[in-house]
């Protein structure tokens, strides 16, 4: 389960749909659930995080340290 206040989810979710100019969910008490702008979006939001992690390990495979240790011009 992800620890998140559910007001700043709700603000979030707000800003997403005030910039994208269209409702992506019906809010049903405590439960949300999708319209159809909503389905429709989903598969972008989902490659779009996909893309994130992708770029983060990219970032972060530049760490890991590879290639041939030497000394003075001879492999060990």
């Amino acid at each position: 389960m992800l620890s998140y206040v559910s007001s700043n989810v709700t603000m979030q979710i707000k800003a997403l749909e005030d910039e994208l100019g269209v409702r992506l969910f019906d809010r049903l008490g405590k439960q949300l659930a999708f319209k159809p702008a909503g389905k429709r979006f989903l598969p972008y939001a989902q490659d779009v995080l996909e893309k994130l992690e992708e770029a983060r390990r990219a970032v972060h495979d530049n760490e890991k340290l590879n290639g041939i240790l030497t000394r003075r011009g001879t492999s060990f």
